[in-house]
């Protein structure tokens, strides 16, 4: 074998080598891209879920939102209702209140029209007792008169029989 053959042969290995060396270069560099490709889609992976789990979230807080407004809802219809019976039961109690104030008012004016015939009953016996009270102390009087006259009278009568 001569000197050139060797020489090429050696290059030829050399040029093998090289291109062996290119080639596990490239097997690294395809290692690291395909780490670099698991890890992305991992990555979106993740990322999906992420999303996924975020939309569950919002819907969670769409339904949490409606749940609050239909309470919010259902609270003021109750708060309208509660107004509606209380103004009503008021307007009741005030009617009621009215009812008996009037009849409280017509009662007094009943017991004071009583009274006043009462004390005009009253005061007409008392004039009528007062009047009485003066005829009886006249006839009294003039029976006390006569009673005087008839015992002079017996007092004469006796003087003049004893």
């Amino acid at each position: 074998m001569d000197a050139t053959t060797l020489h090429e042969g050696a290059n030829a290995i050399k040029r093998f080598g090289s291109t062996f060396r290119a080639i596990i270069a490239l097997a690294d560099e395809l290692d690291r891209v395909s780490s670099i490709e698991s890890a992305a889609q991992e990555t979106e992976e993740r990322y999906a879920a992420a999303t996924e789990r975020e939309a569950a979230a919002w819907q969670k807080v769409a339904e949490v939102e409606a749940e609050i407004l239909a309470k919010q809802s259902e609270a003021t219809g109750i708060k309208a209702a509660a107004i509606t019976a209380a103004d009503a039961e008021r307007t009741r109690a005030e009617a009621a209140a009215d009812a008996i104030m009037s009849e409280a008012r017509d009662a007094a004016e009943r017991i004071k029209a009583a009274a006043r015939k009462d004390s005009e009953q009253v005061q007409a016996a008392t004039s009528l007792g007062r009047h009485t009270l003066e005829i009886v102390q006249a006839e009294v009087a003039a029976e006390r008169a006569k009673l005087g006259e008839l015992r002079a009278e017996v007092d004469a009568l006796k003087a003049k029989f004893s």
